[in-house]
């Protein structure tokens, strides 16, 4: 059998072989073995291989048929020498796209993780990886690899209309440069205007170790927010270190920031804070066959943490955390269930001089629906909406497959900011419909506040997918 005989994927195929003594014979099976066994060898380096003998022998006397399959593996081959041709990156950049080494087992697999790589990085327009199996000969079982790459467009524009009911009208201006230098640097721009929220922010990002999965990123940004009665400009630095490791991910993150606000008729006070923070987020999950945008099973888990010191160049000092949790399960061809969750909580010295972008704030598209953008929580003297210390929120959806790309819901949301724990949590129903686009669920939802009647039903437009 060659070098496959000690090979364990080839061991659990040989284990799976629908032809078995005493199953009734059948000529797909047998094509579709022999077909497996080629697929197996081409995808894990054996290019030698081959079927000395393949026949099956019908004895009618006793109704019974013999097959012989005599397979011949050959040279598993490795991986060789990696070249890249035709761009304008250091050739040290891009060897360090590869997860493999020369030497390592041939497997396309990580060529379809290499071109995958390659592709998201932004800077090509096209990727053509390429086994050169005529150059091998007698005494290298070694490939060597070719990959041809065409530079994207150097600058990209963005410009956007759009509306959201956490937002109002909005446009969207956008400026990135896909590379700065032969190092992969990238600058990236957005300017976005809105009803209820201006944000402009300018990010430098230099790929890491891995670049694929590793990133440091430099970002300034600016954010003026006028809704409620809630008046804040802020102003912010942050560097973050960003590792990807297979499902999870992980952000250290430093951030300064100074913010100026002021509730209702209050007068307006400043706040400024050097921010150290930590995030972990582990995504899972099973797209649908017919849209890879569309989630049939999964679950995120993200955990937030923060905190600043008066020693240290800030106003007051606090610690919190957040936890975020998402869960979709399938539970038959029609039917799916979305349960999501929040908890948050802080401790901190004086809440008052805690910048606004630092509490915790619940309602809206994607926190207690029938109500509008943090909308609940604590409020001052005034009646206006301060936030909290404390945050709990979920959400409990069924969903129906109504047609092929469309879907009907009735969901419950409940939460609520607070001073104290426990907190005392609104609740909310609706029914909305989702259109399952080739960019993802499109939703339309209506929701009612059921503590508080009077309240009319509230619109809520979102766009994204489910995880």
């Amino acid at each position: 059998m060659g070098d496959a005989k000690h090979d364990e994927a080839f061991t659990q195929l040989l284990d799976r072989k629908p032809l078995l003594s005493g199953n009734v014979f059948s000529h797909g099976d047998y094509e579709s073995f022999k077909a497996q066994l080629r697929n197996l060898a081409a995808e894990r380096g054996y290019h030698d291989a081959q079927f000395v003998t393949q026949r099956v022998n019908i004895e009618l006397s006793d109704l019974s048929a013999a097959v012989v399959l005599h397979f011949q593996s050959g040279t598993r081959y490795q991986f060789g020498e990696i070249s890249f041709c035709c761009n304008e990156l250091d050739e040290k950049l891009l060897n360090r796209y590869p997860e493999f080494s020369q030497g390592d087992y041939f497997t396309t697999r990580q060529l379809l993780d290499l071109q995958v790589a390659l592709a998201g990085s932004e800077y090509f327009s096209s990727i053509e990886i390429s086994p050169r199996w005529e150059e091998l000969s007698s005494d290298n079982q070694q490939v060597p690899i070719e990959v041809v790459l065409a530079p994207n467009n150097r600058d990209r524009y963005q410009i956007g209309l759009g509306f959201g009911t956490d937002t109002g009208a909005r446009a969207t201006l956008g400026f990135d440069r896909r590379w700065l230098n032969s190092q992969g640097h990238q600058l990236k721009s957005l300017l976005r205007l809105s009803q209820l929220q201006n944000t402009g922010l300018v990010s430098y990002n230099v790929p890491g170790n891995n670049p694929a999965k590793d990133m440091y990123s430099f970002t300034t940004e600016v954010n003026e927010r006028n809704f409620n009665q809630q008046n804040t400009t802020l102003y912010r630095f942050t560097a973050r270190d960003i590792r990807h490791y297979d499902n999870w991910q992980r952000i250290w993150q430093l951030g300064w920031q100074r913010e100026d606000f002021s509730f209702g008729d209050e007068p307006k006070r400043s706040s400024n804070f050097l921010v150290p923070s930590a995030e972990f987020s582990f995504i899972e999950s099973k797209s649908a066959q017919q849209n890879r945008n569309l989630i049939d099973d999964g679950y995120r888990l993200s955990i937030h943490l923060q905190g600043a010191s008066d020693s240290i160049y800030a106003e007051t000092s606090f610690v919190s955390a957040r936890v975020n949790a998402k869960w979709i399960q399938k539970l038959n061809q029609q039917w799916r269930v979305l349960l999501r969750a929040e908890l948050g909580g802080m401790k901190v010295d004086d809440f008052d001089k805690l910048s606004p972008s630092l509490r915790f704030f619940a309602g809206g598209d994607h926190s207690v629906r029938g109500y509008g953008f943090q909308q609940l929580g604590n409020t001052n003297e005034e009646g206006i909406v301060i936030g909290g210390q404390y945050v709990a929120t979920g959400s409990v959806e069924f969903d129906y497959l109504w047609r092929d790309t469309w879907r009907v819901a009735v969901f419950s949301d409940f939460g609520n900011t607070s001073q104290t724990w426990p907190v005392t949590l609104k609740q909310t129903v609706g029914i909305g419909v989702r259109w399952l686009s080739p960019i993802g669920p499109i939703r339309i939802d209506v929701a009612n506040a059921i503590d508080e009647p009077d309240k009319p039903w509230r619109l809520h437009l979102t766009i994204g997918p489910d995880i």
